[in-house]
């Protein structure tokens, strides 16, 4: 039943029937709970809290993400840490700024261990789009630069054209 699920969630997730594509995901979520599969469970939640995400709710949304994380923990993937706390950090970047720094830089102070230059530049980029809405620009500049010099080091080439549209339009 739940492969019928996924291919619905993708069918209406791709027109943006939120609220349809959340019943099946809900439903997944609920299969795979029963069946205890923890990891098709934490990629349920992950899915479940960017769906309440573009719904505004963040309560939901952390709730969620707080599961991934969890799990995620215990699994010491750190690479999913990372992506987590940069989601976590982005959801509160339009109005709780300091919010998005502690996870943005909570973010850093694992993928600065990491060697994942694709990683690196996009919490860098979040750091310095957070400085840059609290008018820090010594901040703002020093990570962007960061962004920037990472840049230069192995990445996809989708980063560093997000990274670089970001930059010139500051």
């Amino acid at each position: 039943m739940t492969p019928i699920y996924i291919t619905a969630i993708e069918m209406y997730s791709s027109k943006d029937v939120l609220d349809v594509t959340l019943d099946y995901y809900q439903k997944a979520y609920a299969i795979y709970k029963k069946q205890g599969n923890h990891t098709e469970m934490a990629k349920m939640e992950n899915n479940l809290a960017i769906i309440y995400a573009q719904g505004n709710d963040k309560d939901r949304v952390m709730e969620y993400f707080m599961h991934v994380y969890a799990y995620q923990a215990k699994k010491n993937n750190s690479v999913q840490l990372v992506k987590i706390l940069n989601n976590m950090g982005t959801l509160y970047l339009s109005n709780d700024i300091d919010s998005s720094l502690y996870y943005f830089k909570k973010a850093h102070s694992i993928s600065k261990k990491l060697k994942n230059n694709s990683l690196n530049v996009y919490v860098y980029t979040n750091l310095a789009r957070a400085y840059y809405l609290k008018s820090n620009s010594l901040q703002t500049k020093k990570y962007f630069e960061k962004a920037l010099a990472n840049i230069k080091l192995p990445i996809d080439s989708s980063t560093s054209d997000n990274v670089t549209v970001l930059f010139n339009s500051r």
